[in-house]
């Protein structure tokens, strides 16, 4: 999808850049900024050592419609030029156009680094994410500006025609285009007139950003279609691992009828949720098809993993629980966070469960939270086992082969 907005965000850039210059060949120069200004970012990050991901493309999607300025303010200068001097050919109209506009050029740079630079040190995990991000559009805008003062005179000296009176549907458009400029400069005029009332609105736009601000809900990272997702199954404690196989060849069959999925592995015995060997639990990751085979909301890995709640459902004592990648792997496990809950008061197991087991269901309640679950239980059978060292010895066995076999036998011990 960002891939997507940004060949849109080019070709938009374009039609605009043609419509607002009137002429292909001034609307050329420009356009040929935004693939090497994104070029010379994506050379940038890979010696960065940066990747293509959401972040950078994001701010590449940015820089899209930012390149182009520079550009722009190059060939309408040098037409101006050259419409006041007609004696002037384009090449000495460049040359007088960049003479005037060179340090505007280099303060508008200046300005959107002064925007953007900053972000890079940003402390803590949001740095090292938005430091990607600093880098690619700074780059672009770096890029842009070198193009501005170099490459884009160079183009108008080539390219560039004295104007002739347009005919037609262009005559039309730039028409239309002269007199919202005109009519938007009397506006201001009056506007300017009346500045204590300007005043206000912008104090009352500015409060509303304040509380609209403070009330729209927020994330560190949002949750992304990668293409894949993870499901956890538990039977309940005690089950075998020849039970847990079953349920979870069960489970797959019925995930393989989903459209959107193309494969199913499972891990049996291994919970992702706590890392731990258990013979009742059951550890999935589902491959979904392609994104162009699966186009729209409907097919979005979190519809799937809504599909595969319901499929859990119908699996009598098991609890299947089903979530998407995190945004960033490694950060966690499910992409979301972990409560831990402290029994300081010594209280039995039974009044420990009930106690997490009322704050799950609260958990829930909470419209900001979803899925909450628990990986503790207070049900647990156990068997000690007293093993004969002393025999074992004699018999020319090992202590550590006989946990080996109780771990293979039973899923883990615990010592």
């Amino acid at each position: 999808e960002v891939i997507k907005t940004l060949i849109e965000a080019f070709v938009l850039v374009v039609i605009v850049v043609f419509l607002f210059l009137g002429s292909w060949r001034a609307a050329l120069v420009p356009s040929i900024v935004v693939p090497i200004a994104l070029l010379g970012s994506f050379a940038f990050m890979l010696a960065l050592g940066y990747s293509a991901n959401t972040v950078t493309l994001l701010a590449l999607v940015v820089a899209t419609g930012l390149v182009v300025d520079d550009a722009i303010v190059v060939v309408e200068n040098i037409e101006r030029v050259m419409e006041e001097n007609p004696e002037m050919s384009s090449k000495e109209a460049a040359k007088v156009a960049m003479a005037q506009i060179q340090a505007p050029i280099i303060a508008i740079m200046l300005v959107l680094l002064s925007v953007f630079v900053p972000t890079a040190f940003i402390p803590g995990l949001s740095g090292l994410l938005f430091t990607q991000f600093a880098v690619a559009i700074s780059t672009a805008m770096l890029i842009s500006a070198l193009n501005a003062l170099t490459l884009s005179p160079a183009l108008c000296a080539l390219l560039l025609r004295r104007q002739t009176h347009k005919r037609g549907v262009m005559a039309k458009i730039l028409g239309f285009i002269d007199r919202t400029r005109d009519g938007y400069a009397n506006f201001v005029g009056k506007v300017i007139k009346r500045s204590v009332l300007v005043l206000v609105v912008i104090l009352l736009f500015g409060i509303g950003a304040a509380v609209l601000g403070s009330i729209t809900p927020g994330g560190f990272l949002p949750d992304e279609d990668q293409g894949a997702f993870f499901i956890q199954a538990t039977l309940p404690p005690g089950a075998s691992l020849q039970r847990t196989d079953a349920m979870g060849q069960k489970l797959a069959k019925m995930i393989h009828t989903l459209p959107q999925v193309k494969d199913v592995i499972a891990i049996n015995g291994y919970s992702i949720l706590d890392s731990a060997t258990e013979p009742n639990a059951l550890f999935m990751v589902a491959h979904l098809k392609p994104f162009g085979k699966r186009p729209g909301a409907a097919n979005s890995v979190q519809a799937v993993i809504g599909k595969v709640f319901a499929m859990g459902a119908q699996i009598k004592g098991a609890s299947v629980i089903a979530f998407n990648l995190p945004p960033i792997i490694g950060l966690s496990t499910n992409g979301g966070f972990t409560y831990e809950l402290e029994n300081v008061q010594s209280a039995s197991e039974q009044k420990f469960n009930s106690v997490l087991k009322a704050l799950i269901v609260a958990a829930n309640g909470d419209p900001k939270l979803s899925h909450v679950f628990s990986t503790y239980s207070a049900n647990t059978p156990s068997i000690y086992l007293d093993i004969d060292r002393a025999k074992a010895q004699a018999l020319g066995v090992p202590v550590s082969s006989i946990f080996e076999a109780l771990q293979a036998s039973l899923g883990g011990y615990y010592v």
